[in-house]
């Protein structure tokens, strides 16, 4: 990989795999959790493709992912919202401790 290449997808899957194993505990069941990194992994791995081709002085920012960037108010949303239509039992007996 050249210095301002995009890194592959699966290097994205790798890191955001273990971020969120290393935050959940293994609490998620195995195939919610599987599906969610899924998802998070296409839509990191969409925008940082689009912002690298959109901001070519910026490359070498987007070139690898930054774990920081999921602690993004969006990436939040996009986790809630998974779960609201994907485990929604467990979303909405959540919703009481708020």
């Amino acid at each position: 990989m050249t210095e301002h290449q995009l890194e592959p997808k699966e290097n994205f899957h790798i890191k955001i795999k273990n971020y969120f194993l290393d935050l959940d505990g293994y609490l998620i069941p195995t195939d919610l959790l599987s599906r969610l990194i899924d998802k998070i992994t296409d839509n990191q791995y969409d925008n940082y493709k689009r912002l690298w081709n959109q901001y070519p002085k910026s490359r070498k920012r987007y070139t690898r992912i930054k774990l920081e960037d999921l602690e993004h108010p969006i990436t939040h949303y996009e986790i809630t919202y998974f779960f609201r239509n994907n485990d929604f039992a467990n979303y909405k007996d959540s919703q009481r401790y708020y």
